[in-house]
Parts: C-alpha cells; structure tokens; sequence
C-alpha cells in the first residue's frame, strides 16, 4: 500500500513538473513569435488601393507629414498608401539624412542605409504631382521638433504660396479622415489667422496637440513666416522661454500654441457637438474609462463636463500612435466595411 501511494505520487510530481515544463516552453514560444512580429513590422511592403482614392471637395489641404530618415522605409510608405491619397496635396518634411563618412571615404553603414531608404520613399511616390519630400533645418532629436516646424512653415510659404487654403500639419504615426476635416474646415475661414486641433493648457499656455495634428489656415502660416519669423522682432523664434522648454525639451506644439497667441489667432479646439474628433493619444485611452491618461484628464481643455470614455464623437478626424498595419485596418473599415442594416431583416 505505501509502494501505490509513493507510486501514485510520484506520477502526480512528474505530470504537474511536465506540465510547468511545458507551460514555459510555451511562454517562450509566445515571446518569440511576440518579437519576430515586432522585427517584422518594418519588413512589409505598402498595400495594393484597398480604398477609394479620390480627394473629397471642400478647402483645398496640404498635409504636411513630420517625419525621419529613419522612417522613409518603415512608415512614410504607408501613410502614402492610405489616407494621404485623399489630400490635395502632401509634404514630407524631414531632416537631411546623416552624412557621416568612414576613414576609407565610404559613407557609414546608417548614412548609407538613410540614403537608400530616402531614394525608396522617392520611388514610392513617384509619378504622383501632388506629393514632394522637403529637407528641413535640424536633427532627428526631438529638441529640434520646433526648428524644424519654423523652417518647414517657411519653405512652405515660400514654395506653395497660397495655393492651399488650410495646411494640415501631423506627424507619420497620425491617420485623418480627410473628409470629416474638410467639413469641419469648410465652417472657417482660410483668410482669417484660425489653428484647429485638440487643445490642452499646459506650462502657462494654451496650445493643440502636435501628434493628432494641427490645422493652420492660409493666412495664419502667412502671419507666422512673415511677422513672427520674418519681423525685426521675431516674437515666434522661442515664444517659450520657460526653464522646462529650454533646459528639457522644446516642445513644437507649446512654442506654436504661444505664437498663435502673440499673434491673435482664433484657437479652435477639435470638440464638435460637445464632442471631441481628435484623438491625441492612442484610441483605446479616450474609449476606455480605465485606460484613460491622467495627464490627459489634467491638461486637455475638451469635454471638461464629460467623462472622457463618453467624449469621441461619431465624426472623428483624427488618431494619433497608429501603426502601420493599423493604417491599413482604419482604411478597410472606414472605406470597405459595411454593416447590414437590420430593414433589410424586415
């Protein structure tokens, strides 16, 4: 009888130590099949039209797209492919890729890699007018974000003049739907100095988000090139000369935000209907209640009465934090899903 129990014990001790055995094996095949799709996120060619291509009417746009060298490959393509396709017109702006040279005179490894994947992104928007590539003031360091906006506004002036009425400035991470932008700028005036966006107050300022994207009309990128840039006084160069902004970092959107008040713009919030249509941080966080940031319950100016899982509108514009793959996911379901609608049961 004792010889069945150590027996019977025995077993049991070998299935349940089989069992934790396989369980990490397991978890170990799960992280490795977690981060071959991580790498392999940057691997994928852009995606055949999945959707209608065509630019809505309304106020003609220029989107002008932040973005890398190190993201000519990996995301530029994509937003190419997508929702971009609907602007009237659309502006990479990026520092010059690294020019660093090895001992033989060859360039480096990174300085041949930007190059290359800069002549990609060439390629992949070759052929279509409406789209250019703008080398910038700066580094890739997020420190230079607002020298390479205040260089990138000038150019831009320079170059397109008045040939849009309203500039849609957003980062490669940033999806729109173009054509609940343009209803909602349809409502402004382009000659009038307006910014649009979703609006915090933060280190003094009132300012919109730069990751959801920011709407400046025709006459407010003239207001800023030539009287906050191009004046004796350049009241716009550093609006912000707060410790935080100089010794931390300086942020683009708080610099702007304080430009556009030194100015006298009309500020618009992205709230429509009570309702908020850009979404600054990822779309989970404003739908969510638990998921919802701190800082952006602190900080955000939108839906003060509301709580913030009750806030999306049902004509959003904007998302910020998209990837890629989730580009292609938004254009399948805003352009080629369908629900049925329960009449037809009926």
């Amino acid at each position: 009888e004792k010889r069945l129990v150590f027996v019977g014990g025995f077993t049991l001790g070998l299935v349940l130590c089989s069992l934790l055995v396989l369980s990490a094996w397991w978890s170990n095949q799960e992280d490795a099949l977690l981060h071959s799709l991580k790498k392999k996120k940057v691997d994928f060619k852009p995606s055949p039209v999945l959707s209608v291509r065509e630019v809505p009417p309304g106020p003609r746009i220029l989107c002008v797209i932040g973005t890398y060298p190190s993201n000519f490959r990996s995301k530029d393509p994509h937003v190419v492919a997508t929702w971009t396709s609907r602007c009237d017109s659309v502006v990479f702006i990026t520092p010059a890729p690294t020019k660093e040279y090895r001992d033989d005179g060859y360039l480096t490894e990174k300085s041949w890699q930007e190059k290359k994947d800069l002549e990609y992104l060439w390629e992949v928007i070759r052929g279509d007018m409406r789209y250019n590539i703008l080398e910038v003031a700066g580094t890739a360091a997020r420190n230079d974000l607002y020298l390479r906006l205040k260089d990138g506004l000038i150019k831009i002036w320079h170059l397109y003049g008045d040939t849009f009425d309203f500039i849609f400035k957003c980062d490669d991470d940033t999806y729109v739907i173009m054509e609940n932008l343009k209803k909602r700028l349809s409502q402004l005036d382009p000659n009038k100095r307006i910014l649009l966006g979703a609006a915090f107050f933060d280190q003094n300022t009132k300012y919109l988000s730069g990751g959801a994207g920011t709407a400046i009309s025709k006459a407010g990128v003239k207001a800023i090139v030539e009287e906050g840039l191009g004046s004796n006084s350049v009241p716009c160069e550093l609006p912000v000369q707060t410790e935080q902004q100089i010794k931390w970092q300086i942020d683009d959107d708080i610099q702007l935000g304080e430009c556009a008040k030194i100015l006298n713009f009309q500020i618009y919030s992205s709230e429509y209907d009570g309702k908020m249509t850009f979404f600054p941080f990822p779309l989970e966080q404003h739908l969510v209640a638990s998921l919802t940031e701190n800082w952006w319950i602190q900080h955000s100016l939108e839906c003060r009465e509301t709580p913030s899982h009750q806030c999306p509108s049902n004509y959003p514009i904007t998302f910020h934090y998209v990837s890629p793959q989730e580009m292609y996911k938004l254009e399948y379901l805003l352009y080629v899903a369908r629900v049925f609608n329960e009449e037809l049961f009926h």
